[in-house]
């Protein structure tokens, strides 16, 4: 079983092709500046080089382009430690792009991965409609919570192929996010039930405080929570506020805060001229 799961594994992930990065020598080593300069020209021109392969990426090039330009100033005017840092931070974006690149079969392979997941939650499906018992009830979910499971998974497998599509326009695809790629419409799929769930307990309100009767707006809500972890933790966060009270209490922080920094105004020294007096003063000048 492990080895089968473990070919499965190499077969969506697979290996990365060749890439050659960039590699930066430090300009402590050396001593004279004519040195340090020619150590410099040699990586401009590498990377210049290296970025030809991006051409077509006008974003990439004007980051780069602008990096090379602080590295040449910075070098002109003898700041070889901002130099090198700016030039380290160039070869990151070119050896980024260039990772990226080696990686195209590797998002390509990702982007089918969901159609394994969809298959399992088919299987799972049929099996839990399987285990009726004789009274009409179901074993551990009922059949009303299948859409949200289907809803949950669609939203975490659309930011799955929206993050390969973008990442691999930017050139930012990074290798160490593959397994969230992989695993994301199953977490999609978990997220998306446990949103509605949390309407249903009442912790979460839809269209004011009506009654939900129309299955829509949870539908949409499960395809949210599959989508976002963000709005997903939201929800979270915002469930445990109202089981421990946490909002009510730094509520009353916030206002006992703010009572105590309002100062009293000191009473007047002297009372109030009324009316008359005031005319009389005046018409005594």
């Amino acid at each position: 079983m492990a080895a089968k799961l473990e070919e499965v594994t190499n077969f969506l992930v697979g290996e990365a092709g060749p890439a050659e990065y960039v590699h930066v020598e430090s300009l402590v080593q050396l001593d004279e500046d004519v040195e340090k300069q020619k150590q410099i020209d040699k990586v401009i021109e590498e990377l210049t080089r290296r970025a030809q392969a991006f051409s077509s990426n006008q974003e990439f090039w004007v980051k780069l382009l602008a990096l090379i330009e602080q590295v040449r100033i910075a070098s002109s005017e003898k700041r070889w430690i901002a130099a090198q840092q700016t030039l380290t931070e160039a070869s990151v974006l070119v050896n980024r792009a260039i990772g990226s690149q080696s990686l195209g079969r590797v998002r390509v392979r990702l982007a089918f991965a969901p159609v394994i997941w969809f298959l399992l939650l088919y299987g799972f499906q049929q099996l839990m409609l399987s285990l009726k018992k004789a009274d009409g009830s179901y074993m551990l979910m009922t059949p009303e919570y299948f859409p949200y499971l289907w809803l949950g998974m669609l939203g975490g497998t659309t930011i799955v192929l929206w993050g390969i599509v973008k990442h691999g326009t930017d050139m930012t695809f990074d290798r160490a996010y593959v397994i969230w790629y992989l695993l994301k419409p199953l977490l999609g799929a978990i997220m998306g039930v446990v949103a509605v769930l949390i309407v249903q307990a009442g912790f979460f309100t839809l269209q004011g405080n009506l009654e939900i009767k129309n299955p829509t707006p949870l539908l949409v809500l499960s395809f949210i929570g599959g989508f976002s972890e963000r709005f997903f933790i939201q929800v979270i966060d915002r469930v445990v506020t109202s089981l421990l009270g946490g909002e009510k209490t730094q509520k009353q922080t916030i206002q006992i805060q703010t009572q105590e920094r309002q100062v009293p105004p000191s009473p007047p020294t002297k009372p109030p001229t009324s009316k008359v007096e005031e005319y009389h003063g005046t018409q005594a000048q």
